[in-house]
């Protein structure tokens, strides 16, 4: 009945798990959700297999996934996340990695790693994510499909598996603009009228992190984007301190979200002590010993960037910074090389996950054969504004 993953991007599927409603906007389209969501009668496994065991089936469908079947769109399938989705390199020790479409040696990225797989193969139009600090907007990239992560709150989160509250947010995937906006105005509830971008901003600081040729590439498409939008362009820097400034956000980044990490899964990683990866289990050990104290003494730090963020994008602005600092990094990168390479990683994309502002991941550009994606941070409630952009990209 549907096409067979070879991907390796499902762990439920293809199988119907929900029909759409006849005759709403999305019918016709099917999709699948991260294991993390919450589908009626079906186990969510959070990317681990005793979490799935030790869980019983869930009792009622995640607000999210409803709405898009309440448009018309077929669930056919749950995707593969990192474990707790808490990566960015789209690896599963127990159900194995998706294989990236463009190149299958090299990652996938993540967390939502299954989700982009399966649109940028085809299996799918459009799929759901979520993303915490990078998990739509980094594998959006590496995948060459569009990705869009929301501002903080404007989707209800009830019914998906949690890592940090105060910074998830439900996504999404599209293989092009205009399915990606229409998605959009399923989620976020209809159509809201929204002012127009009014410039974009290069902040060359964020630039400065990325490899020199997906630079080179994303530069020279800002420039097509804005003369196509008939959009004022300028550069200027997020941070005073520069490259130092986006580094120093990410440090603390972990810091800030790590106590609620704890406090979601704690006790059920305690007491079951389950096989974790080696990344996530070193992730989690340190959430064990963070505190509330040491979140709030790091917690200026966002503070300024939430004011800087909108001293910025006050007056209708668009910000633009890379959605991932390199191309698809290979599998069979040195091990010793991942840690630098997720912190450059976390650090492009920490202004949009410290401020919960909107932030879309597009395809605009090459380096070599492989896609590098741009991504463009809105104001705090401009989620319509960006979709608008995006649709327009040819």
């Amino acid at each position: 009945m549907f096409g067979q993953d070879k991907w390796g991007a499902l762990v439920v599927g293809p199988e119907v798990m929900l029909d759409g409603r006849p005759g709403g906007p999305l019918h016709g389209r099917d999709f699948v959700v991260k294991d993390v969501f919450d589908v009626s009668g079906y186990k969510t496994g959070a990317g681990n297999p005793e979490y799935l065991a030790t869980h019983d089936p869930a009792s009622v469908t995640a607000p999210a996934v409803t709405r898009l079947v309440d448009a018309g769109a077929r669930l056919i399938g749950k995707a593969v996340t990192d474990e707790f989705t808490w990566s960015l390199a789209g690896t599963n020790p127990h159900y194995g990695t998706p294989r990236n479409p463009h190149d299958p040696d090299r990652f996938p990225g993540g967390s939502s790693s299954g989700s982009a797989v399966a649109v940028a193969a085809g299996l799918v139009p459009f799929a759901l994510g979520t993303d915490t600090a990078g998990s739509v907007r980094v594998p959006a990239s590496y995948c060459g499909v569009f990705g869009m992560r929301p501002t903080h709150g404007r989707i209800d989160n009830a019914g998906v598996v949690p890592l940090a509250p105060s910074y998830d947010t439900v996504g999404w995937f599209a293989g092009d603009g205009d399915l990606l906006r229409d998605v959009g105005t399923v989620l976020l509830g209809g159509d809201r009228d929204h002012a127009p971008a009014r410039e974009i901003v290069i902040l060359s600081d964020a630039f400065l992190l990325a490899d020199d040729d997906v630079r080179d590439a994303l530069l020279a498409a800002v420039e097509r984007i804005a003369a196509a939008a008939d959009l004022p362009l300028r550069r200027h820097h997020f941070s005073d301190d520069g490259v130092r400034g986006w580094q120093r956000m990410a440090e603390v980044y972990p810091k800030l979200m790590a106590p609620e990490a704890w406090a979601v899964h704690g006790r059920w990683l305690t007491e079951a002590q389950p096989k974790l990866g080696r990344g996530v289990g070193a992730r989690f050990a340190m959430a064990a010993k963070a505190t509330v104290e040491e979140a709030d003494a790091v917690r200026p730090v966002r503070d300024a960037a939430i004011a800087r963020h909108h001293e910025l994008c006050r007056r209708g602005a668009i910000l633009a910074v890379p959605a991932a600092p390199s191309v698809a990094p290979r599998l069979d990168l040195p091990v010793d090389e991942l840690p630098a390479l997720r912190a450059r990683t976390l650090a492009v994309n920490i202004v949009p996950t410290l401020v919960g502002a909107p932030c879309v991941s597009v395809p605009v550009a090459h380096v070599g054969d492989l896609p590098v994606n741009l991504a463009l941070i809105g104001g705090h409630g401009s989620d319509e504004t960006l979709l608008a952009l995006a649709a327009g990209l040819a």
